[in-house]
């Protein structure tokens, strides 16, 4: 077996447009928590751009998890693999992995 060059494409809308799905050989959705999302954000915006807890927690109840419900869980569908508890999924990731080598 010859081995293939493999093309990675990543993002939170990766797998929203049709065109680009029906060029992947595997589609895997990686879901992370609600609860863990907002703490990331928390802890970025906060530290990072200087907004208050008031403000992030605002602009997630309106607009981010309300974009994340309409626009980003949907396209768990078209997944091949998924992925629950982001990154913390060892065996997930590993197993992965193992089948891309």
């Amino acid at each position: 077996v010859v081995a293939q060059p493999i093309f990675i494409f990543e993002g939170i809308l990766a797998l929203h447009e049709k065109r680009f799905r029906d060029l992947m050989d595997l589609k895997i959705f990686v879901m992370t928590d609600d609860d863990i999302r907002l703490a990331r954000r928390l802890q970025r915006d906060i530290a990072e751009r200087g907004r208050t807890i008031e403000s992030v927690l605002l602009a997630y109840n309106q607009f981010v998890k309300k974009s994340y419900d309409e626009y980003i869980k949907p396209t768990m569908k078209y997944a091949d693999i998924i992925i629950p508890h982001g990154r913390s999924n060892t065996v997930a990731i590993d197993f992965v992995i193992q089948n891309l080598k």
